[in-house]
């Protein structure tokens, strides 16, 4: 018992309590107190339902005894066995008396049992019920009494009268306070078990969540390709938990990914346009210029300064929230948007338009002509300012828009990559198209904001084909 006793104050050293254990332990324990009191309560209901029954048992059986002993003859007693009524327990005042009173229903006392003188008045009584017999507990004096009762049927069958007979419950009373007091002293005992309890029991609950804490704690910014293995239901509270955190370590080392391929591709883009007005600046600075070479020299640092711009500019909208570059309270009409800008903007090139009427959209409209703009420089940067084509419909409640063009068309390897930030495909570099691999992510995050999907296939015979699907607004 010391052994246990001891292991048992070790291991309540052993437990740190913090406020959430505090919190769990502490509901456990009002929980179990109350359980434990409604318990009791209704372990007294029902002891002294059965002690009563018990008693009422007793009663009844003496009430059949006094029946058989006597009758009634014209609004009087007549005895037929003198014994019963000669028993001590009607005759005097013994641990278990009984006493008996018989009555007409108009209050006449015909029959009185001895012990009655020596106890004291007990009030006569005349309960309507339709039952064989009647129980009520009284108080009588300082006694509380369990008194059953019998109606007394003349030989017409009419009621003529009431026997009552009374027992004390002072055994009953004594035996349930003694149990009362027995739980009131345990109480404390019984209080401190079950908070120990709760606590281990807290402890227990909490454990599964403890363990994830400490896996997720080993898991630091340089493996962040590690992941929760805690064996669980993925439909269980803990295996859930685990799977959150898991997609929240998936995003975060994609985003810690793209952060690390931006600010290393960032700076690559941003170090030529430099170290070319460097080197420009420095040649400058140390040789004389006539002034027509002076002007190429500003033209130079001017379309380098405005790569530069560009580039940021692109990448600020890129670094956005997503949600920046779509506004779903507002809505615009896309084929209206073609029509008026789009078109104008490319008079002056071979683009030929397939544009149903009144389609619209949910999103900013100038984030749009982001994403048209691009789309169509590009095809025709990539097919040599020959034919694009530009095709908008409705199919089921969405935007089908296809852009394509006849040029020089995009890889199978490289269809997966172009949606990267500052990709550039070999035909690119290989044809010095100018780019800086910024303007087809850009055009992805916008779709992907506003809900949509962009594809890319090849065109027949030859060229790109950009596939745009965006589910439009239904105006009345």
């Amino acid at each position: 018992m010391a052994k246990v006793i001891s292991s048992l104050r070790i291991k309540l050293l052993n437990i740190v309590i913090t406020k959430s254990l505090f919190k769990l332990s502490l509901l456990f324990t009002v929980s179990l107190a109350v359980l434990y009191l409604l318990f009791n309560i209704f372990s007294h209901k029902l002891l002294h339902h059965y002690l009563t029954k018990n008693l009422d048992a007793k009663i009844n059986h003496e009430i059949e005894n006094i029946l058989a002993s006597f009758k009634i003859e014209n609004d009087s007693i007549v005895i037929t066995n003198p014994a019963e009524f000669k028993e001590s327990d009607l005759t005097e005042i013994t641990e278990n008396p009984f006493f008996l009173q018989v009555y007409t229903i108009d209050g006449k006392l015909l029959l009185q049992s001895e012990n009655i003188k020596l106890f004291g008045k007990i009030e006569q009584r005349f309960p309507i019920y339709f039952e064989s017999s009647f129980f009520e507990e009284m108080n009588s004096g300082k006694e509380e009494l369990r008194i059953g009762y019998r109606k007394i049927i003349d030989g017409s069958g009419a009621h003529t009268a009431y026997l009552q007979l009374a027992a004390p419950m002072n055994d009953l009373n004594t035996i349930k306070k003694n149990i009362l007091l027995y739980e009131i002293f345990t109480f404390p005992i019984v209080l401190i078990f079950i908070t120990v309890i709760s606590l281990f029991v807290s402890r227990k609950a909490l454990s599964p969540i403890n363990k994830i804490i400490k896996l997720a704690n080993t898991i630091k910014a340089n493996n962040l390709n590690q992941r929760l293995k805690y064996d669980a239901d993925p439909e269980d509270e803990m295996g859930k938990l685990r799977d959150t955190l898991n997609g929240l370590l998936d995003r975060l080392e994609t985003q810690m990914e793209q952060i690390s391929s931006f600010s290393d591709n960032a700076s690559h883009q941003l170090m030529t346009p430099l170290t070319a007005i460097n080197t420009e600046l420095d040649y400058l600075l140390k040789h004389e210029q006539k002034p027509e070479e002076y002007k190429e020299s500003f033209i130079l640092l001017k379309n380098q300064t405005e790569r530069m711009i560009q580039i940021i500019r692109t990448m600020l909208m890129m670094a956005k929230d997503c949600n920046a570059y779509t506004d779903f309270k507002q809505v615009f009409n896309f084929s209206r948007l073609i029509n008026d800008q789009i078109k104008n903007i490319y008079k002056e090139h071979r683009i030929e338009y397939s544009i149903e009427d009144d389609i619209y959209l949910r999103g900013k409209p100038d984030y749009f002509i982001i994403v048209l703009q691009n789309l169509i420089d590009n095809a025709l940067k990539f097919s040599g300012n020959d034919w694009v084509t530009v095709n908008a419909k409705r199919e089921k409640e969405q935007l089908i828009l296809i852009v394509e063009d006849f040029g020089v068309g995009i890889s199978d390897i490289e269809k997966g990559k172009i949606f990267e930030r500052f990709y550039r495909t070999e035909q690119a570099e290989t044809l010095g198209i100018k780019g800086y691999g910024l303007g087809l992510s850009l055009v992805n995050s916008i779709i992907t904001a506003m809900k949509g999907t962009i594809e890319v296939e090849n065109n027949k015979p030859k060229g790109a084909r950009f596939i745009i699907k965006l589910p439009t607004v239904h105006l009345q």
